[in-house]
């Protein structure tokens, strides 16, 4: 049986946040770094403009590395769920 990976939940979600964030900060029309969500994460990125979208930019990452990695064990039962789709509702 394959396994769910945490480290590849954590990969994801980092990755979003990251991606949220890089998305806020073009919307602004400020520059972005591979370093700045790290940078903002220990400032304590809750007390700054950028909290919400790490947050959802955590979540919706681990959601959906869980949704695949738990896709992918139940197809090797026959199992299909369905695929993880972040549509256009979420409103970023």
């Amino acid at each position: 049986m394959l396994p769910i990976l945490f480290s590849e939940i954590y990969e994801s979600a980092l990755a979003h946040a990251n991606g949220f964030v890089e998305f806020k900060r073009k919307e602004q029309g400020k520059p972005f770094s591979e370093n700045h969500i790290k940078s903002i994460m220990e400032d304590n990125v809750w007390n700054t403009e950028y909290a919400d979208m790490v947050a959802l930019g955590l979540v919706l990452g681990s959601l959906e590395s869980y949704h695949e990695q738990l896709r992918k064990v139940l197809q090797t039962q026959g199992i299909e769920i369905g695929e993880f789709i972040l549509d256009d509702s979420a409103h970023l």
